[in-house]
């Protein structure tokens, strides 16, 4: 996943830091959790919550300047707490929705050889 949603329930911490200014906002991503699901702990909706052990091997990929940056990491955390084959990555320094500007912003085009780099390590293990 890049830049995941896992937890349409998720408030504070980046939710909070970035929730305006970053290209996504806190009060668009409260609009998708109102309209997207009628229920916001369904597994469906927000896969962390539920069984994540037969998960296959991911690669896991946050923006650092993104509200959904710390739903990210949790994710990663209980993949791997789990047992899943995980590779977390954070972009540090770039907003959700980077790939789609990798031609404008040369740290996202980085981060997109970076991704592509750990996809192609993950899916030669296999």
């Amino acid at each position: 996943p890049i830049y995941p949603a896992s937890r349409m329930d998720a408030e504070g911490g980046s939710m909070d830091e970035f929730a305006d200014g970053f290209l996504l906002t806190k009060a668009t991503m409260e609009y998708f959790a109102e309209h997207y699901a009628a229920k916001d702990d369904d597994i469906l909706v927000s896969p962390y919550l539920g069984n994540l052990s037969n998960s296959p091997p991911t690669v896991l990929v946050t923006a650092g300047l993104d509200p959904l940056r710390d739903q990210g990491r949790e994710y990663a955390a209980e993949l791997i707490r789990h047992g899943v084959n995980t590779t977390y990555i954070e972009m540090s320094g770039n907003v959700h929705g980077f790939i789609n500007i990798r031609k404008a912003v040369p740290s996202a085009r980085q981060d997109v050889d970076t991704m592509i780099a750990a996809w192609k390590t993950l899916l030669s293990s296999l």
